[in-house]
């Protein structure tokens, strides 16, 4: 099974097109394909050689200044491409040591809020979401809680299926106030990012996210849908998503398929109130 995972965040700026949704042009593209970024190309060939073993865990990454050097880049360009590799759990930078290899295989991270199609499409994969459905009804309590909401408040709740490259991954049931509805009923069935339309449409982006990991039972949506058995431990992530002034945007219960995803969560001791008693030590 797969190690990948996918967060519901949400990273678009005001204006323009979201970062989502470019598409970069494979080789024999045709002509009019739009390239993918620098950074973006830079990230996917170093990400091609950690999977490949070129650099195995543990290894120390060439430096930012070699890695300009080798693309043409400057060293903005390559730090961009690192800090996606890192938000990936691929590497992560070690005080004095450089960037290491942490696993050659992605994990979403939580210390940047990505939406799937956003994560997906820098992994370089192709991400689907498919409304199954989409019901205005009263808030239930928790849905309340999570999105600030008065009791007997109108959401909409919408279930949809969640895909990458063509393979279900997980089930979405996320739940917008009622400001929110008419802009999410409209979108097509097929819409691969909520998160970019939103943001096109309203011009809402969500800076901030909460989010729970637990497990639990698929029941029968999760079995049509993710070829379950009712019953079977699904990982469950439940999440919140405010914007820059605090209002919750949506409030996500998502269940993943057995192995289809994973989270990271990168911390250090230098964060910690307790850091001022560490020493530095002489490894060899």
């Amino acid at each position: 099974m797969s190690k990948q995972s996918f967060p519901t965040g949400h990273t678009q700026q005001p204006g323009g097109a979201a970062p989502e949704d470019a598409a970069a042009a494979a080789p024999g593209a045709p002509r009019g394909a739009v390239e993918a970024p620098l950074h973006e190309r830079i990230a996917a060939q170093v990400r091609a050689a950690i999977i490949r073993g070129d650099h195995p865990p543990g290894a120390k990454l060439p430096t930012e200044a070699e890695l300009a050097a080798r693309h043409g880049a400057g060293r903005g360009t390559v730090r961009a491409a690192l800090r996606a590799l890192e938000a990936e759990g691929l590497v992560a930078s070690r005080r004095g040591s450089g960037r290491v290899v942490l696993g050659n295989r992605a994990s979403q991270s939580f210390d940047e809020l990505r939406s799937f199609a956003q994560w997906a499409r820098a992994a370089g994969h192709a991400p689907g979401g498919l409304f199954v459905s989409r019901v205005r009804r009263v808030a239930q309590a928790p849905e309340a809680a999570a999105l600030a909401l008065q009791p007997g408040a109108e959401v909409l709740h919408t279930v949809r299926l969640r895909t990458l490259d063509q393979i279900p991954i997980f089930v979405e049931r996320c739940t917008y106030p009622g400001w929110l509805a008419d802009t999410i009923a409209a979108l097509d069935p097929d819409c691969p990012s909520v998160t970019a339309e939103v943001r096109r449409v309203t011009g809402l982006v969500a800076v901030n996210g909460v989010h729970t990991l637990d497990v639990t039972r698929a029941d029968a949506v999760d079995s049509e849908l993710l070829g379950v058995a009712v019953g079977d431990p699904v990982l469950r992530r439940r999440a919140v998503t405010r914007s820059a002034g605090g209002v919750p945007l949506d409030y996500s219960d998502d269940h993943y398929a057995e192995g289809a995803a994973s989270f990271t969560l990168h911390n250090s001791a230098s964060a910690n109130v307790l850091s001022r008693f560490l020493h530095p030590l002489r490894l060899p």
